[in-house]
């Protein structure tokens, strides 16, 4: 297996059920565990996080304090009232001594917040959160959260189709001004892997670019979910790519699908950048 320090775990399916694919719900607790045993057990040791999936956060500090392990922890928050006590409550349910990052949920939440990135600094100055950070959708959130000097961290969707000929040039532009960049729904929540004849109807215009993935897929006999993940690792500007997972069967397979760093595949990619999806909208899943 090959190196898997670029990547953290999601845990919004650990919470809530989640994906266009999950159909067997959210998994028990003894299946949470055993993924996280197997994920620090092969390198993985950041977790990503929120308030808003349900009781994932409870389920990551019952398997701290019951295994004495620890992973190094990304929450979200949107807009809670006295947020220091909150924060070391939450830091204290964990069983660590810091969040890696604080996150604003979205956009909105951030958006002229001044009084609330002065409290997430205040936090970081007292050694309770190490980076400020946000999750954003779109290219205009990115370009303007790339100007804000407080901002350390960026999340955001980054996929084969979601690629970088969408998104490459800013988030160049905010590794250059020193972001940390994580990218999520590299999979695209699971549509890369439907029949595009079942797509609903709201999805159809996506239905030639996923097509045209899933031959490139074959042509170069490739299995789909390994050059998606391999696509997103690839990239020298993203520093940790977010994967969630509903079962350890299937992290065991993302992982054993990590490719070793090697130029074989430059061309296969070339081959995903050239595909230009017209319809951005859809590339978000909350417009599904």
């Amino acid at each position: 297996m090959q190196p898997t320090n670029k990547i953290i775990l999601g845990t919004v399916q650990f919470g809530i059920p989640y994906g266009i694919n999950n159909s067997q719900g959210r998994p028990d607790t003894q299946a949470v565990f055993d993924m996280l045993d197997f994920a620090g057990g092969n390198g993985i040791a950041m977790l990503d996080t929120a308030e808003a999936y349900g009781e994932a956060e409870a389920v990551i500090a019952a398997y701290h304090r019951q295994t004495g392990k620890r992973f190094s922890i990304i929450s979200k928050f949107k807009g809670q009232a006295q947020l220091e006590e909150y924060t070391r409550g939450k830091i204290t349910m964990l069983g660590i001594d810091q969040l890696y990052s604080y996150m604003f949920h979205n956009y909105k939440d951030y958006e002229g917040n001044t009084g609330l990135i002065n409290e997430l600094k205040d936090l970081k100055e007292k050694g309770l959160i190490k980076k400020i950070g946000i999750s954003i959708y779109t290219n205009e959130e990115l370009a303007a959260v790339t100007e804000d000097e407080d901002i350390e961290l960026i999340q955001l969707p980054f996929n084969l189709l979601d690629n970088n000929s969408q998104r490459g040039a800013l988030l160049v532009k905010a590794k250059e001004m020193g972001k940390e960049i994580h990218v999520r729904s590299v999979f695209l929540q699971g549509l890369f892997f439907k029949d595009t004849a079942t797509f609903p109807g709201k999805l159809a215009p996506l239905a030639p670019y996923v097509e045209k993935l899933q031959h490139l897929a074959v042509v170069h006999e490739v299995p789909l979910n390994q050059l998606a993940l391999n696509y997103a690792l690839a990239q020298p500007y993203i520093d940790k790519v977010l994967i969630g997972v509903d079962s350890i069967e299937q992290l065991r397979e993302n992982l054993h699908a990590i490719w070793p760093a090697t130029p074989a595949y430059r061309h296969l990619f070339q081959q995903v950048n050239e595909i230009m999806v017209e319809e951005t909208t859809l590339l978000n899943p909350a417009n599904w």
